[in-house]
């Protein structure tokens, strides 16, 4: 009987989710690390907890939700996936996956609507794997110059910069709402979350254009041009 409740709930939960303001926008769900995972070891299985939040409104977690993950090595393209699993806790959900070499892995929740054939793609922070007593392999040092894109909660003045490659970007978010900063692309790494009054940065080396967005609210995009 309780399998009958949750999936009852998950439905209603869904259904409030394209209901809330933003669904249209196509970020009806964004995923959301439980807590940072542990070291990860080359090689040895490891597990990360996650949550998926109505348009990643903290209190809006959703249950019953079918996950995916995919995780793809920044400098090979190499790429893992796995099933995400329920716990115990029906608002929370894990992974256990065996990443094969060191260095940046970025990856992505994949979050599977029951109602239609469609997913969103949320992505996730960049996971730092290394190999057992060796640091991980890494992008080249940066030039020590920097750029700030301020973060409000409709976009990120400047939207479109230029840098070359080797710079700094630092994103500061000055909205009220927390966002994040994403792009598909290998060389571009994704952030945490980024809660008002906190800043991320990185260091964008291979030369590009690089189009972002924030994944809870995509109308929110950028573009860097790096040379």
């Amino acid at each position: 009987m309780r399998v009958k409740v949750v999936s009852c709930f998950a439905l209603f939960s869904l259904i409030v989710a394209f209901l809330m303001p933003g669904a249209a926008a196509g970020g009806w769900a964004s995923a959301a690390l439980v807590e940072d995972p542990d070291s990860i070891t080359a090689g040895k299985p490891f597990t990360v907890r996650y949550v998926v939040r109505a348009h990643g409104i903290v209190g809006h977690e959703l249950e019953g939700m079918r996950t995916s993950v995919q995780f793809t090595h920044r400098e090979t393209g190499q790429r893992v996936e796995a099933i995400g699993k329920d716990t115990a806790n029906p608002t929370v959900y894990e992974v256990t996956a065996t990443l094969p070499i060191s260095g940046g892995w970025k990856w992505t929740v994949v979050i599977h609507n029951f109602l239609s054939d469609q997913a969103i793609d949320s992505p996730m922070p960049t996971l730092n794997v290394t190999e057992t007593g060796q640091p991980a392999t890494g992008f080249a040092q940066g030039s020590g110059m920097t750029t700030v894109v301020t973060i409000t909660d409709s976009g990120f003045p400047p939207s479109s910069l230029q840098i070359q490659a080797g710079e700094v970007v630092t994103w500061v978010n000055e909205g009220r709402m927390a966002h994040q900063v994403a792009a598909d692309a290998l060389g571009f790494e994704t952030s945490p979350t980024i809660q008002p009054g906190e800043a991320f940065f990185q260091t964008i080396v291979k030369p590009g254009t690089y189009d972002y967005l924030c994944p809870p609210h995509p109308f929110m995009t950028g573009s860097i041009v790096v040379t």
